[in-house]
């Protein structure tokens, strides 16, 4: 099965090479399409690792003679793509000192322990973290602590369809709420970093597309669909469901459990707050009467300093300043 899948993707692209013409005049949109499908079949397969097949491109686009192999390297490591990196590195310092369940158990413990309340709770902290980290990594951080929910949930339950109809809610409204909380801000999810390059390629002298008015539109619509799709939930699947009632200790003992704050975290949250600020805060506000300048307009070039710049400076910082755990001795 392997091998048929292996060799599905080159066979495919050899079929399109030689066997169609989707514009005829313009051999390139068909020597493109064998390219895009050979890589579709190989990323949906999974047969080797998603890293080498994003490598095609590189290779197969140079030699049937689409562009020249110092443009197509040039979009491996454009400047959006490190505001993917950073995005990434700093989603992994969150995880890796436990930040995200701290977040994920106080906000629970803030909202109550009942059906409508835990649903809201799990949808508000995947919303929110998913604003900053893409929205896979979210469901991933967040679904260890879910399950647990779900299992504490089924434990207590009276009634089994009450229990089911809550677990089908907090997984469906895990995922959907990252989805939502991804078109929050720029660097939510990666498809918002792929608009943005192409809208810079597209028009490079609007310079009216930055992390604060992306956020200026992103954040109300996702409010809104967040609620809307609580109310969904609630209304599909904890209508008619019995009251589960857990434990009102159950997530401040969970809580508890974690500790203090340790001095990783701490450092890990003033970072992440500091990444925040610096890309709210890059491009001035101009309100009627005042009009407040940027951090960016102090230096000699402010056009060279971009939202990029704040990621891969912060996640930097994550590689230099030094931990007191002694197996891991910086913060990333």
């Amino acid at each position: 099965m392997n091998r048929i899948k292996l060799f599905a993707g080159p066979l495919a692209a050899l079929f399109i090479l030689f066997f169609t013409d989707l514009d005829p005049g313009n051999p390139m949109v068909t020597r493109m399409a064998a390219i895009t499908v050979w890589m579709a079949i190989w990323w949906l397969t999974e047969v080797v690792h998603l890293a080498v097949t994003a490598l095609i491109p590189f290779i197969f686009i140079p030699l049937l003679g689409i562009a020249d192999p110092k443009i197509v390297a040039a979009q491996y490591m454009d400047q959006i793509i490190f505001l993917f990196i950073g995005g990434f590195l700093l989603s992994f310092a969150i995880e890796r000192w436990g930040l995200h369940q701290r977040i994920a158990l106080k906000i629970l413990n803030m909202v109550g322990s009942g059906n409508s309340r835990i649903l809201m709770g799990v949808m508000l902290t995947a919303y929110i973290i998913s604003m900053w980290i893409s929205n896979t990594a979210t469901v991933m951080m967040l679904l260890s602590a879910v399950l647990a929910i779900i299992y504490m949930t089924e434990q207590v339950a009276v009634d089994d369809k009450a229990s089911k109809g809550l677990s089908k809610a907090l997984l469906i409204g895990l995922a959907y709420a990252a989805t939502i909380g991804g078109m929050a801000t720029l660097v939510g999810t990666p498809p918002n970093m792929v608009f943005f390059r192409s809208y810079q390629e597209a028009y490079p002298d609007n310079n009216d597309m930055n992390f604060a008015s992306w956020f200026a539109i992103g954040f109300p619509v996702s409010l809104v669909l967040l609620i809307i799709c609580f109310f969904v939930l609630k209304k599909m699947f904890l209508k008619n469901a019995s009251q589960v009632q857990v434990d009102k200790d159950y997530f401040r003992n969970a809580y508890r459990a974690l500790g203090p704050f340790s001095y990783e975290q701490k450092v890990v949250s003033v970072i992440f707050i500091l990444t925040a600020l610096l890309w709210f805060s890059r491009e001035g506000f101009d309100f009627d009467a005042v009009s407040v300048p940027g951090w960016k307009d102090f230096f000699a070039n402010p056009s060279f300093v971009l939202d990029s710049t704040v990621a891969v400076f912060m996640a930097l910082i994550l590689f230099v300043w030094p931990s007191k755990n002694r197996e891991r001795q910086i913060l990333a």
